[in-house]
């Protein structure tokens, strides 16, 4: 009797070994389960920054493509109206010079017929 008691509970640990290794293999099995797909959401994931990544630097090649223009656009409209200013202010100044000259040299003349009326 005490020998098949001991068969019973040799049995039953078996049994409760044999429970556990196939819990233990099923844990395993869920585990890297789990693993893969966390590696496919992290590989997934990687895509997606990468794809943003690209995005961004296409729209900061393309604004920085952009502000160049409008520099550069900014600077010849500047040039030209500084040209513009400077030939409007040129073309009065210069006929003033020349009233002036004239002005000038009639007041010479002035005063040469002022000598000579004098000696």
């Amino acid at each position: 009797r005490l020998n098949t008691e001991m068969d019973e509970l040799k049995e039953a640990a078996e049994r409760a070994l044999e429970e556990q290794e196939r819990h233990l293999e099923e844990l395993k099995t869920r585990h890297e389960m789990a693993v893969k797909k966390l590696k496919g959401h992290q590989k997934d994931r990687l895509a997606v920054l990468e794809r943003e990544k690209e995005d961004l630097k296409t729209a900061t090649a393309t604004a920085m493509e952009q502000l160049r223009n409008e520099h550069t656009e900014n600077v010849e409209r500047i040039e030209a109206e500084h040209a513009a200013a400077t030939a409007g202010a040129t073309g009065p100044l210069e006929e003033e010079i020349e009233k002036l000259k004239k002005a000038h040299e009639l007041q010479i003349k002035k005063m040469q017929g002022h000598q000579k009326d004098h000696r």
